[in-house]
């Protein structure tokens, strides 16, 4: 049975997610959370990470089963609803008065978060497979590095605006910080999300039946189950995990190293400025250069960058060596280009977003893990949260690195014999 068209084509639903995704790559108020926590409300350190603990366990909780729900159901409509719970979220935020408070604007973000994560990249690629259905995915490749290049360059952007309007009180800049999501809603409103769901049509179930196929059971923890157990989706996990949290480990410790150096105030925020500059130019780079290499070098450049960095942070940490955490940021962009398109190329489409969800609750809980210990680190000595950095994530990353080598060696293997056949 056809399915109904729209007068949107791939392309322009494909323009509309990149979009959306944009919009709601960073939040303005982002550097001036803790002027509101601590001055005008007056919580404590202690508080503040009870407060930012209700966000990580609520999405964590979750983001699976709602990715799972996106899947089953409507994508379109988890991310428009994941959108306005964050804009809900921003606006109570603006009249926060309490702890309490705080906590139930943390909640809706994570609830909100846990909606939309992984659609627009799983949208991203059902409409770039449409428009071009091409064997090894160029399309939805480029696109998503140049989705994630401006994302990046977004990020900067919102930056620079909190810098320009960082003299005005923090809750019109978080009222302001809320406008975005307005946009992306409207934009996602107009994408039509015709993607396969999950579950059986009966004409499916039929067909399946017929030919004495093995039945696709696509349930929650029967997905869970054979992610973590399909060899070519695990190791790409675990790739993604480290990677992506080995930027992102030690980026709490961004503001207090800027601080240990002597820049502090409002031009602190030109630090994450920069610091999005260098994620920008590291998009940028992945984009150019990694549709070249293997996929266990794609996975190297950026752990060994990060790795040679923090090194030299951790000897001797200075202004001149600060500027070294710009290789973090570039790691940053890299990675955002190179994993998660290769989870998503070996994942059905039906399982998109669940699949992710998995990928990055996985990620999650090691980032968990990764902060608590770089932070006891930092609490020794700023310097060591560098040297724990190394520690934690080098001694994994080489044998995944030696696993992606063998495993692009037998698929390219296959590959080869499958066209000689």
């Amino acid at each position: 049975m056809k399915r109904k068209t729209t007068g949107l084509s791939p392309k322009a639903n494909r323009v509309l997610v990149m979009l959306e995704s944009m919009l709601t790559a960073g939040i303005i108020s982002v550097p001036f959370m803790t002027i509101l926590y601590e001055m005008e409300i007056g919580l404590t350190h202690e508080q503040i990470a009870l407060t930012q603990a209700a966000f990580t366990v609520v999405a964590m909780a979750l983001n699976i089963p709602l990715g799972w729900v996106a899947d089953r159901f409507s994508r379109k409509f988890a991310n428009i609803l994941g959108d306005f719970l964050c804009f809900l979220g921003l606006i109570f935020y603006a009249q926060a008065h309490t702890m309490l408070d705080c906590v139930l604007c943390e909640t809706l973000f994570g609830i909100g978060i846990a909606f939309s994560q992984g659609v627009d990249s799983s949208l991203l690629k059902h409409f770039a497979d449409k428009e071009d259905p091409s064997r090894d995915h160029k399309l939805f490749k480029d696109s998503f590095g140049k989705m994630s290049s401006l994302c990046q360059l977004i990020c900067l952007v919102y930056y620079m605006i909190g810098f320009a309007i960082g003299d005005m009180n923090v809750r019109d800049i978080i009222m302001i910080s809320s406008t975005p999501f307005i946009f992306a809603i409207i934009a996602g409103l107009f994408i039509h999300d015709d993607s396969v769901k999950l579950g059986k049509t009966k004409a499916e179930a039929k067909e399946k039946a017929e030919n004495e196929e093995e039945d696709d059971d696509d349930t929650l923890f029967d997905i869970i189950k054979k992610t973590l157990r399909d060899p070519k989706l695990n190791i790409r996990i675990a790739a993604y995990m480290i990677a992506r949290e080995m930027t992102h480990g030690i980026i709490w410790c961004f503001t207090p190293l800027l601080q240990f150096v002597g820049i502090d105030g409002k031009w602190i925020v030109l630090g994450w400025a920069a610091n999005s500059l260098a994620a920008y130019l590291g998009t940028r780079l992945a984009r150019r250069f990694s549709g070249s290499l293997p996929e266990w070098k794609r996975f190297a450049i950026p752990v060994t960058v990060i790795t040679m960095a923090a090194l030299a942070m951790s000897v001797n940490l200075s202004v001149f060596t600060l500027c070294l955490y710009v290789f973090f940021g570039m790691a940053q962009g890299w990675t955002s280009v190179t994993m998660m398109p290769q989870i998503k190329i070996h994942t059905k489409e039906k399982r998109q977003v669940t699949v992710e969800s998995i990928a990055k609750v996985c990620s999650q809980l090691y980032y968990i893990i990764a902060v608590w210990l770089i932070g006891r680190a930092a609490d020794i000595k700023l310097e060591y949260a560098a040297l724990a950095t190394i520690l934690l994530f080098v001694p994994f990353a080489i044998p995944v690195a030696i696993r992606l080598k063998r495993l692009s060696e037998s698929e390219k293997a296959e590959d080869t014999g499958s066209t000689a056949a």
